[in-house]
């Protein structure tokens, strides 16, 4: 095989050009013009390398290599080169920096290279060019092998959830969705997985949709931690609290006042069970003072439920002002 993986590497030999066809969501391969290829120019324990491609006076051949690393690792590979000295260049880019610049003649064997890499996406760039001058050697490079660390290991995966009552879910067409007749042992099960998991991470709104949500993951190997990203607000806060007009000095509200930020609404009710419909605090402060105290009952009370929603928003202050003798 041209590519093979084991834990957090993928290896890259050159056999034929079935390594062009990449691995996916690791590796992509976009070819230039003239592109390298597998030949037999030089080889290794028998088997070809990569060759850069037959070019001209001020030609240049070139392979392109899209990879992404789940973690911080490294690119190594070995590389010959024969060509004219100071003329005619290998060029290795990384994410358009060029790490490596070889020429010259004379050389037998593979030279060891080593690069590091960051976790995340990276563009390798593979690149041979001629000069229009002379020609020297077999006037082309090659690479040996390419070793990437820091790959997503290549377990099979499948996940569920779980919530704060224990009750184990799974994705149905992107809708969370309660596996009924589970049980806590089942969780213990590669079979259960296969069954009854989906293939990819749930997002942070799937994640969210449960109280105290677990992401269980079965692999069949020895997975690297799991990483979510997950965004998420605080759920609605509802605060209660009683405005007592009882006293015998008051005879109605003149204004009504309110320290807040966000969002914020309001609703009220004259007997602490049936309440208005709620309206933004900006609308409730706007109100007719009169008319809500004209709806105060026997009891002389007001009953107000206020709702701050999302982050941002907060109630620090509400007043009324009554109107006194």
């Amino acid at each position: 095989m041209s590519i093979t993986r084991e834990e957090n590497m993928m290896r890259i030999t050159f056999e034929d050009d079935t390594w062009k066809e990449g691995e996916e969501s690791i590796l992509s391969v976009t070819d230039g013009t003239t592109p390298f290829y597998s030949a037999d120019t030089w080889k290794i324990d028998g088997v070809n390398t990569l060759r850069s491609g037959k070019i001209t006076d001020n030609g240049t051949s070139e392979t392109t290599l899209t990879v992404t690393l789940a973690e911080a690792g490294s690119l190594a590979f070995s590389y010959i080169v024969s060509s004219e000295q100071n003329y005619d260049w290998l060029h290795v880019l990384v994410d358009g920096t060029e790490v490596l610049k070889k020429s010259g003649t004379g050389v037998s064997t593979f030279t060891e290279f080593t690069n590091a890499l960051a976790a995340g996406t990276h563009t390798i760039v593979l690149r041979y060019t001629k000069d229009g001058s002379q020609s020297r050697g077999n006037d082309a490079c090659a690479i040996g092998y390419l070793l990437f660390t820091g790959v997503e290991p290549p377990y099979a995966k499948k996940y569920l959830l779980a919530d704060f009552n224990g009750k184990i879910y799974t994705l149905l067409d992107g809708v969370v969705t309660e596996i009924t007749d589970a049980v806590a042992a089942d969780l213990g099960e590669a079979s259960f997985f296969q069954e009854k998991g989906f293939d990819t991470l749930p997002t942070s709104d799937e994640i969210t949709s449960l109280t105290k949500p677990v992401i269980y993951r079965w692999s069949d190997g020895n997975p690297k931690a799991m990483k979510a990203a997950v965004k998420a607000v605080p759920k609605k806060q509802t605060i209660h609290c009683i405005a007592d007009l009882s006293h015998e000095t008051i005879h109605g509200i003149t204004q009504m006042t309110a320290v807040y930020t966000g969002t914020v609404t309001v609703s009220y009710s004259f007997d602490g069970t049936t309440y208005t419909d709620a309206v933004d605090m900006a609308t409730f402060l706007a109100s007719d003072c009169a008319s809500i105290y004209s709806g105060v009952q026997a009891n002389k009370k007001i009953w107000f439920e206020f709702m701050i929603e999302g982050a941002t928003s907060s109630l620090t202050n509400f007043v009324i002002t009554y109107k006194n003798d």
